[in-house]
């Protein structure tokens, strides 16, 4: 049996809890949910780079261990190591595997939390509820130090962000709309209105003054009209559905000529005119020149309509 150890990660304990540089037998949670948040980002970072491929590779999980030998100085430390094994002495994964990239995106995650950045674009977003079990035994003066080798700093894991993980997974989110739906009722007043989108949702949001006049036109004509609103919108975190308008950037009145024309689908006269355009001369040659009077002739043979 062949095997590797490499260096993982190093995790340190600090705060009044480890002081005294020991260990409380509770705090192994944290390490398991580390492991575990570890192996369900490895699984998901290697299905996004094997997309055309629907199960993970046969021992993928079973062929790495996460152990730790002993617990450093400063406050608590925990040095992660990784152990890969292989039974025909053929290791099944490199040195820079999905492991040692997940470690990193982690850490990249827990920095955003952090530091108030944007999260990594990458970061799988079920992982999110898994980061949100980490820290459950911290007290409020307790942090986690994670370093991975391969980041050039250190992140902090402490009971405030892990607080900020819970609102970000709970609360909806804002990301950028396109939408196209009915007028169904505008407050001029306050500059309010609620759009019914293709799907029969209903959504509000605030217009600007100088959009008014789109907007009462639209309702004016609803049966007729639509408006499609471009700008930001406030989405549910779980499901993706648009809930609000929060930013309505730009309003475009759409009629259903418009919207033929903006669609895939060729207008009929587009199709009679490129059909037209194939037929050759000579073929128009046969074509009766009394066609329209004795069209009954020609299609059921009825008596002829002299001129």
């Amino acid at each position: 049996m062949s095997e590797k150890t490499t260096d993982l990660t190093t995790i340190i304990f600090k705060g009044p809890m480890f002081e005294d540089h020991g260990l409380e037998i509770d705090i192994l949670t944290e390490l398991i949910a580390y492991k575990k948040l570890l192996v369900d980002t490895a699984k998901e970072l290697w299905k996004s780079s094997h997309p055309d491929r629907k199960n993970l590779p046969p021992g993928f999980g079973d062929s790495v261990r996460i152990k730790f030998y002993e617990l450093g100085k400063g406050s608590t430390s925990v040095e992660l190591k990784k152990i890969m094994y292989s039974l025909d002495g053929e290791l099944p994964l490199s040195d820079d595997d999905e492991f040692d990239k997940a470690a990193v995106m982690m850490e990249d995650g827990i920095g955003a939390f952090q530091f108030g950045t944007p999260l990594p674009p990458d970061l799988p977003k079920n992982i999110m509820e898994s980061l949100r079990e980490m820290g459950t035994t911290l007290g409020e003066e307790d942090k986690m130090v994670i370093h991975s080798p391969k980041r050039a700093k250190p992140v902090e894991f402490t009971p405030a962000i892990r607080r900020k993980i819970e609102d970000y997974v709970e609360c909806n989110y804002v990301d950028s709309i396109e939408i196209e739906g009915e007028v169904r009722s505008a407050d001029l007043d306050n500059y309010n209105f609620t759009i019914r989108s293709s799907d029969g949702d209903k959504i509000k949001g605030k217009f600007k003054p100088e959009q008014e006049h789109l907007v009462t036109e639209a309702l004016q004509h609803h049966e007729q009209l639509t408006l499609k609103i471009n700008g930001l919108g406030e989405y549910e975190r779980n499901t993706g559905k648009l809930v609000r308008f929060q930013d309505v950037r730009n309003i475009e009145i759409k009629s259903p000529a418009q919207a033929l024309q903006s669609s895939d689908e060729i207008p009929i006269w587009e199709m009679f005119s490129n059909i037209i355009q194939k037929i050759s001369a000579k073929e128009w040659e046969k074509i009766p020149s009394d066609l329209s009077e004795n069209v009954d002739h020609y299609l059921y043979g009825a008596e002829r309509r002299e001129k």
